[in-house]
This record gives structure tokens, sequence and C-alpha cells, in this order.
């Protein structure tokens, strides 16, 4: 069954249900009391996409995650006209705002002005566009803000399994030495196979046997080479979080 496409209103549902905010009452009264005393305030902000999203960068830096960050690089990736930090903020928000769709992201995020402010881009950036490379080209059909959706997914995916495996073990490691983890964890050990084509860069070789029968029903032994990696993990239960994950 087609789901139906995704709103504005269900990325700002799910951005605040991922980072578990939770409705609130203010006493206007009291808060106009306070101010008409003096009281200084400490900030102003407004309840949108783009505060949640501030607050979250926020706990990155306080964690030491953002700074991990910085180190990740993509090495089949030659020539970036972005930090690479960009594209793993940009992929993180995607997440964090549930959009299913990478074709949805020019609609839902990537035009959203006060998000890509606080990620980093100006307001030009985000209404003409980081090139106007092939611009002639485009149609109403075809027309985008920012960049290219599937450049995000391009440059991401070329990353290599041993990097990112040092990007998201690295990020646990923040998390653990911010204390989030407690001292003994629960998890559920999940060793999943990932099979690749024998000329995937970097893959590993198994051999494996399989019985099967002949045409004259005799049992016979088929040797089979599988290429790729065994993806294990250990998440969690009570966080959802994986403390760690080999590759």
């Amino acid at each position: 069954m087609t789901q139906p496409p995704q709103t504005v209103d269900d990325v700002r549902r799910n951005l605040a249900e991922h980072l578990d905010w939770q409705f609130a009452e203010r006493n206007d009264a009291a808060v106009a009391q306070a101010l008409h005393a003096g009281t200084p305030m400490d900030d102003v902000r407004t309840l949108n996409e783009a505060t949640l999203v501030d607050g979250f960068l926020g706990f990155l830096r306080q964690t030491g995650i953002l700074a991990h960050w910085e180190t990740f690089t993509i090495e089949a990736v030659q020539r970036v006209f972005l930090p690479v930090l960009v594209f793993v903020l940009l992929y993180g928000v995607r997440v964090l705002c549930g959009i299913n769709s990478t074709n949805a992201l020019s609609s839902l995020l990537f035009s959203n002005v006060p998000v890509m402010l606080v990620i980093g881009f100006t307001v030009e950036q985000v209404t003409v566009g980081l090139t106007r490379r092939g611009a002639s080209q485009r149609t109403a059909a075809s027309e985008y803000a920012l960049l290219d959706p599937q450049t995000l997914a391009n440059t991401i995916s070329k990353a290599s399994a041993a990097a990112l495996m040092t990007l998201f073990n690295g990020s646990i490691h923040c998390l653990a030495a911010f204390g989030l983890f407690m001292a003994e964890v629960m998890v559920a050990v999940d060793g999943t196979r990932i099979i690749t084509t024998p000329t995937f860069a970097d893959c590993g070789c198994l051999k494996v046997e399989e019985h099967r029968r002949d045409r004259k029903g005799a049992d016979v032994i088929v040797v089979k080479l599988l290429f790729g990696w065994r993806l294990t993990l250990a998440p969690a239960l009570q966080v959802q979080v994986s403390p760690c994950s080999t590759c």
C-alpha cells in the first residue's frame, strides 16, 4: 500500500517525538509579573523546528560528539564543495525529522530556512542554491533549493564501512563518557551477514557448505563463497542505543 506523502506537520511531530519533547504549561500571569518586576530573561526562543535542532546540536557539542564527527572523512570523494561534517549533520537531521523519501528533502528540509541557518548555511544559499551549475537545464518539476537531494545520499554512501564504524562507535563512546549509560546494561546481540559482490572494496570472504540432493537423491555438499561482512550489534534494550558494534 502506497504511503501518503509526508508533510511539514509530520516532520515537526517526528522531530518532537524523537527528541522526547513533551507538552508543558506556562503561567503567563506569573511571567508578566516577573518581567514587570525586572526579572532578567535568560533567552527568548520560539518553539519551532530550528529551536529543536539547535538544542540537539548543543547536546552534540556538550557530549563531544560534534568534535568527533568533525574527524569523519570520506576518502572515496576527492572534491567536496561542503565540509563532510555538514553532510553528516544534514543526514542526522533527516533521521531526526523522520523524512523517509530522499526526494522529499527539498520541500521538507532543505527549504526550511531557520533549520538550515542553524546548521550553518546562509539565506542566499537556501533560496538560490550552493551552485547554479546546470541551472539552464532545470525545469519547474526539477527545481530544487540548496542542493540536489541525491547529492546527500550519494556522498554519505561513498564512506567506507570502517569509517562509518569508527563514526558510530566513537559517538557511542562519547555518550558513555558523558554518563548516558548505566554501569551495567542488558543487551541483545545480533549478527547479520551483509552480502556484497566479490569486487566490493575491503569485503571479506567466507566459505560455507550447503547440503543438496542431486537427481538421484544422493546428498551432495556444495561449497559456496560468500563475500561481504558480518555486522554485529549489541543494542542496549533500555536506552535503545548500541554500546558496541563490529563489522
